[in-house]
């Protein structure tokens, strides 16, 4: 595609994202304008007990999330460091937020969580073999519930429309994917 951005406005530049704005001339020769929001990778990290089992227990965190003003069920999840490695990230992940840590980590792939306007790009690990410790949460905002559940009662969370968040319900189809 020989579409090419003519001018790029920056909109906001804070600690999480980038809001900018591109004048774009596209290759039929239209002009548009296109809203887009930089943002550091991301990983998911959905832990289980053991892949020996068919009904392994799963953990979730629960989080107020203020843009929605709701809480919500996720697998623990969270925004890389500058140059951190995507699997050192998920390590530290888990345990600030939860206080596990896993003896086994197995990549899962990843995506782009919404093209159309950002360039965050999610990392999924699975994590197995668990030990129980103490989470420490970045900071006072983060107020952190966390759940464990057999994957049977998570599939009826799912189905009763209590799992809203789209990166749980992509990691619990690769969980799915990985025990079958």
């Amino acid at each position: 595609m020989n579409s090419h951005c003519i001018q790029s406005t920056t909109l906001y530049d804070g600690p999480i994202f980038k809001a900018y704005q591109e004048d774009i001339q596209l290759e039929s020769g239209f002009r548009i304008k296109r809203d887009m929001i930089l943002h550091d990778p991301a990983v998911v990290i959905i832990p289980i007990d053991s892949l020996a089992i068919s009904n392994p227990t799963v953990y979730l965190v629960q989080q107020y999330r203020f843009p929605i003003k709701k809480l919500l069920w996720e697998f623990p999840a969270g925004l890389l460091n500058k140059q951190e490695d995507p699997l050192e990230g998920a390590k530290r992940e888990l345990h600030e937020e939860t206080g596990l840590s896993a003896t086994c980590w197995y990549p899962l792939g990843g995506g782009y969580s919404a093209p159309g306007f950002t360039n965050e790009y999610l990392h999924f690990f699975l994590a197995t073999d668990l030990t129980q410790g103490q989470p420490h949460t970045d900071g006072p905002d983060e107020e952190i519930v966390v759940q464990s559940l057999f994957l049977e009662v998570l599939e009826t969370w799912v189905a009763d429309g209590l799992v809203e968040d789209l990166k749980t319900l992509l990691g619990i189809q690769l969980l799915k994917a990985r025990l079958a």
